[in-house]
């Protein structure tokens, strides 16, 4: 990441010979210096393996409410509500915490399906 710093650091801010400009384009540095960290941090923290037990227990929770609308019929409207609450609720930390939330959730979609035709 240094490397890409130093790239960064030498087009925006180092060529420039007005003092001005060379502050403003300073601080367009700083900024994407800060989002480089940022999405970094986010990557190494994805990868941590006490981030993966939290999704598979997210993605099994996700699974499971989407399993109990499918197959609960005498559902009251509230205990309906509840689920599809836990539903979007999950998808949503799912969303936060998986590198790519639209392909986990339409492998939990495929194993809900496989188990209901199997039923």
């Amino acid at each position: 990441m240094e490397d890409k710093l130093e790239k960064i650091y030498k087009a925006y801010v180092d060529l420039e010979d007005n003092a001005e400009t060379k502050e403003e384009n300073l601080k367009t540095y700083e900024g994407l210096v800060d989002r480089l960290r940022k999405t970094d941090l986010l990557k190494s923290w994805l990868d941590h393996d006490q981030t993966k037990i939290f999704l598979a227990f997210i993605k099994n929770e996700y699974k499971t409410a989407n399993l109990l609308l499918a197959t609960k019929e005498n559902l009251t409207e509230s205990e309906r509500s509840a689920l599809w609450h836990r539903k979007k609720t999950f998808g949503w930390i799912m969303d936060l915490c998986s590198k790519d939330p639209e392909q986990e959730k339409e492998n939990l979609k495929a194993e809900v399906d496989q188990y209901l035709s199997n039923v």
